[in-house]
């Protein structure tokens, strides 16, 4: 059976995780998850590596709410699962996906602890909330566990995401080592990269014991099923009004558009709130309170015809004056088409297609000429296939 042609449902998974998969509008695995989940769910220590978006995150949350044995009125049992991931922001991150996908298991209960906090809070956390699964960063994660606040004597499963971030650096390779030895010899090991070296990889297997590998590195899997790519070459005085004209043009509940600088971001979202767009810009700049706060504000990207209408009056209105130029450069490399597709770009204007529920990455991209620049579009659905729109660290407005 092809992996485009299965479901989720394919994999075995308990029904309180299938109604959570079909509540965020996923119906068919990735390459990755199609992979690595029947083999995570078996217990099977698990190293793999795959392209940052190919939902590799979803395989071990599943995989662990899969093989999580809690009842409602239980007796707490201790922390099950650890998740150590290297920056706070994934760590963040990854609690959210747990929280999304144990919707209809209450019982379970989650808790994440990195730096920049006091440790007080974390112990506070520990004990009133009893969590089964625990995400943190290496240090503070080593400080709970050094201090006797974080029991990881019972753990089932330990799952290193990013793990060739951490496992790189002495330092925290150090950090991982004395939380691995706290743990019980026999648990599930799992570990997840995008980017896994030659180096790495047996440091990694020294922690796993018969690790099923998987690498989807293959050009043709990279790509997600219904996942949609456009490039437009044209001149930087030209993008801003470009980019307008695409968020008008097409339907979307979602945007995230990645920059350069922070001062880009900042322009940019400045540009669109003018455009009466509800945009907000998040960047390294911000306190972590507020980078963690802002996405929470609800902000509704609408692009019903009455908001694309009121749109274009005003900026008919704001037309006499010119535009201010934002000057930065950007840095990711343009996505690259298919060879057919970018041919018909450049012979024809871009179609415009109802995306009434698709998520759409743009990229202001540098080129490789110094004259242009490229405006890059992906488009997906998630309704035909599993896409993260994730955005840990990354300039977006």
């Amino acid at each position: 059976m092809g992996v485009h042609s299965s479901g989720f449902r394919e994999l075995l998974l308990r029904p309180e995780l299938l109604r959570a998969i079909v509540d965020c509008g996923f119906e068919h695995p990735s390459e990755v998850q199609h992979e690595c989940i029947p083999e995570a769910i078996l217990g099977n220590d698990v190293l793999c590596q795959a392209k940052s978006g190919m939902g590799k995150t979803a395989v071990f949350v599943l995989s662990v709410l899969q093989q999580l044995d809690v009842k409602a009125g239980d007796e707490y049992s201790g922390v099950q699962t650890l998740v150590v991931c290297h920056t706070r922001e994934l760590a963040f991150q990854i609690c959210h996906e747990f929280d999304r996908f144990k919707k209809y298991l209450p019982q379970v209960r989650t808790a994440v602890f990195y730096g920049g906090i006091g440790i007080e809070q974390n112990i506070a956390t520990l004990k009133a909330d009893k969590p089964h699964i625990v995400i943190g960063t290496p240090g503070r994660i080593l400080a709970l566990v050094d201090q006797k606040h974080l029991d990881v004597s019972k753990l089932k499963q330990f799952v290193l995401d990013e793990c060739d971030k951490m496992l790189e650096q002495l330092d925290m390779r150090r950090d991982i080592q004395r939380i691995f030895k706290a743990t019980p010899h026999e648990k599930q090991v799992m570990m997840f990269s995008a980017t896994l070296s030659a180096e790495v990889r047996p440091v990694c297997k020294k922690f796993m014991h018969n690790p099923h590998e998987i690498y989807v590195n293959e050009g043709a899997k990279l790509t997600l099923h219904g996942l949609q790519q456009y490039y437009v070459q044209l001149e930087e005085s030209a993008k801003n009004r470009k980019l307008v004209d695409l968020l008008d043009a097409l339907e979307f509940n979602q945007l995230i558009i990645f920059v350069k600088s922070v001062s880009r971001a900042t322009a940019l979202n400045k540009l669109l709130v003018d455009c009466n767009f509800p945009s907000i810009a998040i960047h390294g700049s911000l306190k972590q309170e507020q980078r963690y706060a802002r996405p929470q504000t609800q902000c509704n990207c609408s692009s019903s015809s009455s908001s694309r209408r009121r749109r274009r009056r005003l900026r008919r209105q704001a037309q006499q004056c010119a535009p201010r130029p934002v000057s930065a450069a950007a840095s990711a490399a343009p996505v690259p088409a298919a060879a057919a597709a970018a041919a018909a770009a450049a012979a024809a204007p871009l179609t415009v297609r109802r995306l009434t529920h698709c998520c759409l990455l743009f990229i202001l991209a540098s080129s490789s000429t110094r004259s242009s620049r490229t405006l890059a579009l992906a488009s997906w659905s998630p309704r035909t296939s599993w896409a993260a729109a994730s955005t840990s660290s990354a300039s977006t407005s």
